[in-house]
This record gives C-alpha cells, sequence and structure tokens, in this order.
C-alpha cells in the first residue's frame, strides 16, 4: 500500500469515528425543601420537549440527582415529593 492509499484509509477511519460521537449532557442537581434541608426520595421528570421523551432520576440521601446521557434540547423539569408542591422549570437548553 503507497503512502497515499495510507493517508486516505486513515482519514476515512478518522472520519468514521469522528461521525459516530454523539454529543449528550446531563442535568444534575439538589433538592432542598424551603429552609435548606436535602429532600431524599423526591422524583425529578426530565422531558425533551420537542421530542416528549423523559428521563426520570430519584434524589439520593442527600438530596442529589442526576440525569446523564440526555441529547442536546430544550427540557422541562419537574420535581415532584409527597407532602411537597410540586416544582416544574421549563426552558432548560
Amino acid at each position: 500500500m503507497g503512502p497515499l492509499y495510507r493517508i486516505l484509509f486513515l482519514l476515512s477511519v478518522c472520519a468514521g469515528l469522528a461521525c459516530a460521537q454523539e454529543v449528550r449532557a446531563s442535568i444534575t442537581g439538589i433538592v432542598t425543601d424551603p429552609t435548606g434541608a436535602p429532600v431524599a426520595g423526591a422524583t425529578v421528570v426530565v422531558t425533551n420537549v420537542a421530542q416528549n421523551v423523559s428521563v426520570t432520576a430519584q434524589t439520593n440521601e442527600v438530596g442529589n440527582y442526576v440525569t446523564p446521557f440526555l441529547a442536546p434540547g430544550t427540557y422541562r423539569l419537574t420535581v415532584e415529593r409527597s407532602g411537597f408542591k410540586k416544582f416544574v422549570r421549563e426552558n432548560i437548553v
């Protein structure tokens, strides 16, 4: 294989790898009550508005949550827990 063919082969492999990569993101946060205390066991729903696809997470014992592997887009975040007012945030990009 000549040098030109090696370069073309490597460029085609690299181009294929670049196309295979997808951009992904995550939304993370902490849920607290009005006094600042963490809220464990809250349900967090993150919805891609354009695709109407949702990811659900639960807060841990210190109120943290993470929703990984989200496609780029605009999201709505909803947090619910028994005994607390429902929280909704729109237009998270």
